[in-house]
């Protein structure tokens, strides 16, 4: 973790050099989400919130801790994984983390309480999305689950934003998967999103700069303003026509 209330930037270094120094394959780093109103005990400290770091410093914190594990010869997968190179090259490479952020490859499978599963038939555009209930004894599908059922633009915005958790994207996969061109579905934040310096458009890839890896969040959000949706989905007791197990405590 990084961006701690009140850390300095050379107790960040000494983080990050002492898990290199340690030789580990994998590094995972992570930017403290705080802020008021976030709704989190933290968030209701003003103390704590109050020497976090502006968002200019924070982001200075980030591209300075990356560039230290590129130049200890680690390679960036994913958002917050960075590996070292020989690990990534060979056998013992971390394959959780890019094929998890593959929907055009492979499913997303939760377990446990608030797991979020996704499953996609890419042959007839048409997905579903299934957030478990807070207690999991009883079956799946069943009960106080929510689920969310994907429409043809949907998809397409499921593809971007969990493709970008690896930093960046095949448009010629997304051609492949609607026969369209990300360029011309997204005309509209995708310029706003170059002006801003958060995205980069290559021959064949949309890619997040550095600066857009830290604020990824902003730029999933100016994504998903295209659809307009609002709510979670259904509950499945709904779509099923089931009466919730008595010791059900709902999703909040």
């Amino acid at each position: 973790m990084f961006n701690l209330p009140g850390q300095t930037a050379a107790q960040m270094n000494h983080d990050v050099d002492a898990a290199i120094g340690l030789g580990l394959d994998q590094i995972c780093i992570y930017h403290l989400v705080l802020y008021e109103g976030l709704g989190t005990p933290w968030s209701k400290d003003p103390a704590l919130v109050a020497v976090m770091p502006a968002n200019g410093v924070a982001c200075a914190n980030w591209l300075r801790l990356r560039a230290r594990l590129l130049s200890a010869g680690y390679v960036q997968s994913t958002l917050t994984n960075f590996e070292r190179a020989d690990s990534a090259a060979g056998p013992r490479r971390f394959r959780y983390e890019v094929d998890s952020f593959s929907p055009e490859a492979f499913d997303g499978v939760g377990s446990g309480p608030l797991s979020i599963s996704s499953a996609v038939d890419w042959p007839a555009q048409r997905a579903i999305n299934l957030l478990r209930r807070k207690d999991v004894s009883g079956a799946a599908w069943s009960g106080g689950d929510l689920m969310f059922r994907y429409e043809r633009d949907d998809l397409r915005l499921l593809f971007v934003i969990r493709s970008l958790a690896k930093t960046a994207f095949s448009t010629t996969t997304y051609a492949a998967l609607f026969g369209t061109a990300f360029v011309d579905d997204f005309a509209e934040v995708v310029a706003v999103l170059v002006a801003a310096e958060l995205i980069v458009l290559e021959t064949e890839c949309c890619a997040l700069t550095p600066r857009g890896m830290f604020f990824s969040a902003a730029v999933v959000s100016v994504l998903a303003s295209t659809r307009g949706l609002v709510g979670a989905g259904v509950r499945t007791d709904d779509l099923l026509r089931e009466r919730p197990y008595a010791g059900y405590l709902g999703m909040g």
